[in-house]
């Protein structure tokens, strides 16, 4: 028949490790007394000496568990410093070396590999990641970026940022064409005075008829 831990260490779930130390070593020191006792007394005290034993045990796992996730997240928060100064061996030395390899150990790994530039062994890594933490958001963006990168959207829109500014360039050498003619234009009319530019010829005509009368003769009849 099972029996709560903390009643046969005669003490609280909420205690300390250092106070279920120490009525642990109380009791035993009891029960290994009275085992010698003659009559059930004895016998008493030999089951009541086992039972302790494996309370022990068991109150004693949750302090282990809490020690050995404190160590793992502290061996996984000096691989992360590793791999932010670019010491990737040496990272994956420590990542080689865990064998509790859980959705943060994965989510490492997979940096790992993405600066080896191993995408897709970067991408199973984070594909396990978000397996085993499906609301990690962390884990989510990174294999949503890591498959953008993959299926080429980041280089078509480097191509189209550089196409873009292509034909900046060209819309810019035809504009600097285009004043330049202008201003050739403007030159010339400057230069043919009130007779305007070749395209107006009208105005050179009569120009012309002025010209002529002055000198006796009527290039345009009617004027």
């Amino acid at each position: 028949m099972y029996k709560d831990p903390y009643l046969v260490l005669q003490t609280y779930k909420d205690a300390s490790e250092s106070e279920i130390d120490s009525a642990y070593q109380r009791l035993k020191t009891k029960y290994s007394e009275e085992r010698f006792l003659p009559g059930e007394e004895g016998a008493a005290a030999a089951r009541n000496l086992t039972e302790l034993e494996q309370a022990y045990r068991e109150a004693k796992q949750k302090f282990e568990y809490t020690k050995s996730k404190t160590n793992y997240g502290s061996s996984l928060g000096a691989i992360e410093e590793l791999i932010k100064a670019n010491k990737t061996e040496q990272a994956q030395q420590s990542l080689d070396e865990i064998m509790e390899r859980d959705a943060e150990w994965h989510y490492l790994q997979s940096i790992v590999f993405y600066k080896k530039s191993w995408f897709n062994e970067s991408k199973n890594q984070l594909d396990m990641a978000v397996a085993m933490e499906p609301l990690n958001n962390k884990y989510k963006d990174a294999l949503n970026r890591l498959n953008t990168y993959m299926s080429g959207g980041a280089k078509k829109e480097h191509s189209n940022n550089q196409e873009n500014k292509y034909y900046q360039k060209a819309d810019d050498a035809n504009r600097s064409q285009f004043d330049e003619s202008r201003n050739q234009y403007g030159y010339q009319n400057r230069q043919m005075g009130a007779c305007g530019g070749p395209e107006n010829c009208c105005m050179q005509m009569i120009c012309a008829d002025c010209c002529c009368e002055c000198m006796g003769g009527d290039l345009i009849l009617c004027c």
